[in-house]
């Protein structure tokens, strides 16, 4: 694999014993099942003295291989002074202490043990590291768990919000993955133009060999741009049909306003979109029990808990709950969710505000970007997304893929140069285009969520001048408040505005007239 660098786990098994032993000893652990995914598959043609001993004799263990100067390995630039005393000295470290563990330990497998575990998928096992610091290793069986219960749980709640939100809200949904289609479209042609037309004008068809981070700028960028291109258009789209559904429906609001919440409607469905899309690669690992499915379980879980609101999280976990689990405690957790409402009512009821609770919209209702959400429904509006949402949502996802996402680009960097064993045989143009595509693929999918937050458009109704905010008060449907005299000053007002989600205000005969 290469010279130099972290001793890495690449192939494990088939029993888990050791590998399990490694991750409870290793200092410095480093271990990717993605590795071991590709080689199983193919895509990686070549071969190790492991795939000899697990073959042949049937045994298990671990495979080890060094990642850094892959564009030197197995040739004649292959040195040993490249291989630096720290890596030794981590190799070291780890096989010291598996050594150790081993051979002090009191439950080594039996043979018939090991031949029953390899006959059975279910127990696999699934690794990676954190950081080079801790290493996570659990079975298969309780990864088709986890991802059953996920999935099952997402379907759910995606049902639910579809239905509360109707025909329109099915219809936002298909374009808003459309805008994804798009992204992945753009991004991919981006790409592989560079890798077409790169052998034309550099003096070496893979220029990026001896500076790596000439990707950055020869696929990444073009990658970026397309996405953002692509997702975009798909957008402009959304957010068309979105303002024609909120001019039928909402008819007596100012145009302005209709443009505003549809801008921050179809900036929410394009958060959605992404956690439908790695939805559907947790369903396709989970399927095909492809033991790198625990990215896109990250990729779901975590945006997905950051988009709720406290209130939205809890609803919809007590709902669950309630529903298939512990009726007692989803019923704790739903009522506790509900009364997360109470600041705001003793808040008006200190501004000696009334509310009607019959109105079109719901006090205190809030509108985060999560699953449970049904986006049209008449009893909620847009929110903006939040930059919290975003720093959250992505921070653990991030943590435990970003690594392995550079390690692999560097791999392929790294042979880059082997992609033509014999000269002639392959166009100059195959390594690139390997290269374009993977960075456009790990590109489309880490900023599917990061491109929803490029817009921000919605947030511009928020800057408008007090007089423009002001004249629309009285033509929304907004949060419905107002004192029993309509006598509240207007700082107070729009202290109150900021506080329910700069939602402008209506008046309290306004609000009878509408519900009643």
């Amino acid at each position: 694999m290469g010279v130099g660098g972290k001793s890495g786990i690449f192939q494990a098994g088939p029993h888990p014993w050791a590998i399990e032993s490694f991750a409870m000893v290793a200092k410095y652990p480093s271990a990717q099942i993605m590795a071991q995914d590709l080689f199983s598959s193919g895509a990686i043609k070549s071969a190790t003295d492991f795939q000899v001993y697990k073959e042949v004799a049937g045994l298990s263990g671990l495979d080890f291989a060094y990642s850094d100067n892959t564009a030197v390995y197995h040739t004649k630039n292959d040195k040993l002074k490249l291989l630096k005393s720290g890596s030794l000295q981590h190799l070291g470290e780890n096989m010291l202490a598996f050594l150790l563990q081993a051979a002090a330990s009191s439950h080594l497998p039996t043979s018939e043990a090991m031949e029953a575990d390899e006959k059975s998928d279910q127990d696999t096992v699934i690794y990676f590291d954190i950081l080079g610091t801790h290493m996570i290793v659990f079975r298969q069986r309780f990864a088709s768990m986890l991802y059953n219960s996920v999935i099952m749980q997402s379907l759910l709640i995606w049902a639910t919000s579809l239905l509360m939100g109707g025909y329109s809200s099915a219809i936002s949904l298909g374009l808003s993955f459309l805008g994804v289609i798009l992204m992945w479209i753009c991004s991919l042609s981006f790409s592989a133009l560079v890798a077409f037309i790169l052998p034309l004008v550099s003096w070496s068809p893979v220029p990026y060999v001896s500076s790596p981070w000439l990707v950055v700028g020869l696929f990444a960028a073009p990658a970026l741009l397309g996405a953002f291109i692509g997702q975009h258009a798909g957008y402009l789209i959304l957010e068309t049909y979105l303002l024609r559904v909120f001019s039928k429906r909402k008819g007596n609001l100012s145009p302005v306003l209709q443009a505003a919440w549809a801008k921050l409607d179809a900036e929410r469905w394009l958060f959605k979109a992404g956690l439908l899309q790695w939805l559907i690669l947790l369903m396709v690992g989970n399927y095909y029990k492809i033991g790198s499915a625990y990215v896109a379980l990250a990729w779901l879980v975590s945006p997905a808990f950051a988009s709720q609101s406290g209130w939205m999280v809890l609803t919809s976990l007590g709902t669950i709950l309630w529903i298939t689990i512990w009726p007692a405690c989803g019923f704790l957790m739903g009522y506790l969710s509900h009364s997360l409402g109470l600041p705001i009512w003793v808040a008006l009821w200190q501004k000696e505000l009334y509310v009607k609770p019959f109105c079109k919209l719901k006090l205190g209702t809030p509108s985060p970007n999560g699953l449970l959400e049904a986006t049209l429904s008449s009893t909620r509006l847009p929110k903006p997304l939040k930059t919290l949402t975003l720093l959250m949502g992505l921070a653990a996802p991030f943590l435990l893929s970003s690594g392995m996402f550079i390690r692999l680009a560097a791999t392929i960097i790294g042979t880059a140069v082997r992609f033509e064993r014999n000269p002639g045989s392959t166009p100059e143009w195959l390594a690139n285009i390997v290269l374009a595509v993977y960075i456009s693929v790990i590109t489309c999918l880490t900023v599917v969520y990061l491109l929803s937050y490029v817009h921000i458009s919605g947030r511009n109704f928020l800057k408008y001048p007090i007089k423009e905010r002001n004249k629309v008060k009285y033509e929304t449907e907004g949060v419905l408040v107002s004192d029993a005299n309509g006598s509240v000053p207007r700082s107070d007002l729009f202290k109150i505005q900021h506080y329910l989600y700069q939602l402008p205000v209506l008046s309290l005969a306004d609000c009878n007239s509408d519900s009643e």
